[in-house]
């Protein structure tokens, strides 16, 4: 997330980032298996406020983990995701990115694809862990339910071509019924 993001303020119990970075680094290096590493990627549009290198130095230094943890910055996230074992957000679109890839994921913030079967319940330790694995066809429903109850088909810079309403954009068509696991769920 973004050091100022609103996710951070409004929607986890967290009062920044840093917080949010000290939680996880700490169960990282109480329950992570030794063998696996923690990478902490800097948000794009973060990079000139923040720098997040000499507080994950300490924080790694402290818990006895320093050598597992890899900060970068711009990494082709598919790549990262199809590689990684489980991903940790607040609330970030990663999540979703992460599910696509068939990446389990931990919330630990409020996210509108925090359903359960979908992400992991149980506690950060437990994640790192053992994440599970992500539930594909609950993922790919979720993804119809999100079309329909919460996306618009366009874009902000340009009118979609043939679209003749006044913002250019329109709403999806309507999907089928094989969304009841999703409906269940939220």
């Amino acid at each position: 997330q973004v050091h100022c993001d609103a996710q951070i303020r409004f929607h986890s119990p967290y009062a920044d980032v840093t917080e949010f970075i000290e939680r996880v680094v700490r169960a990282f290096a109480a329950a992570a298996p030794p063998d696996t590493r923690l990478v902490v990627k800097h948000h794009p549009h973060d990079r000139a406020y923040r720098d997040y290198t000499d507080l994950l130095a300490r924080l790694g230094r402290d818990a006895g983990c320093a050598d597992r943890i890899v900060y970068v910055h711009d990494l082709h996230l598919p790549t990262l995701l199809k590689r990684a074992r489980g991903t940790v957000t607040v609330n970030s679109t990663v999540g979703t990115s992460s599910l696509y890839h068939g990446t389990p994921v931990k919330v630990l913030g409020r996210a509108v694809y925090d359903i359960p079967g979908l992400t992991f319940r149980g506690s950060l330790e437990a994640f790192f862990a053992d994440p599970g694995e992500v539930d594909g066809e609950l993922f790919a429903a979720f993804c119809k339910w999100l079309r329909y109850h919460n996306q618009i088909n366009g874009s902000f810079y340009r009118r979609l071509p043939g679209v003749e309403t006044p913002t250019g954009m329109t709403a999806p068509a309507r999907p089928d019924e094989s969304v009841p696991a999703v409906r269940r769920a939220v």
